[in-house]
């Protein structure tokens, strides 16, 4: 038998929908307008990072590389609010960050400026570890001993007598060997680091 009122059934059934996309971390529904702020951030991501690999990182005009700066961080501020710290998305805009902060090092002359960079780096690391270790730490995983070696290296930039952090350089050094050949300038640039605080 057919129901006789329409309209109450589909309010609902709207409600129903509503309860069923509902995060059960948070309690928020408004999936579509994270969804969408989420997919900007990520498309904003892989525009700087593409600027980056272009060449255009070291432009002789320092503003430009402090604007891509300036909006990483944004990006990686607002995504931390959102409820799932350990998301990918969290973790990707932490790590396009870090390698901003990282590669820029050589372009500033001041070293409180670049030990003002190491130190922004590493305090993203720290807040983001959990969220990194969730997405990237796997068997066989490079991006993993990536990380450890950048985040290796700024500690080393900020104390060249960290020995625990030479430790982690050696160790990140002979995993990848295993992937990359001795000549590559990853491990060239491994080897230099270890080699620049060994002697």
């Amino acid at each position: 038998m057919p129901l006789a009122a329409g309209a109450p059934a589909k309010e609902g059934q709207r409600k129903l929908d509503k309860l069923q996309l509902q995060c059960n971390v948070c309690g928020s529904d408004e999936f579509d307008t994270l969804t969408t702020r989420i997919s900007d951030y990520l498309l904003d991501i892989e525009r700087i990072e593409s600027a980056l690999k272009r060449g255009n990182y070291f432009a002789s005009d320092i503003s430009s590389n402090q604007n891509y700066g300036s909006k990483l961080a944004t990006i990686y501020k607002d995504t931390r609010t959102f409820c799932h710290s350990k998301s990918w998305f969290v973790a990707w805009s932490a790590d396009a960050f870090v390698n901003w902060c990282a590669n820029s090092l050589a372009l500033y002359d001041n070293e409180q400026e670049q030990l003002s960079l190491c130190s922004r780096a590493l305090e993203v690391i720290s807040e983001i570890k959990t969220a990194t270790e969730f997405c990237v730490r796997y068997p066989g995983s490079t991006r993993w001993h990536m990380r450890r070696g950048i985040e290796a290296k700024l500690r080393l930039f900020m104390n060249p007598g960290d020995t625990e952090a030479i430790e982690v350089l050696l160790d990140v050094k002979n995993t990848l060997s295993l992937y990359y050949p001795p000549d590559d300038a990853l491990m060239c640039s491994l080897k230099e680091s270890i080699q620049s605080c060994c002697s």
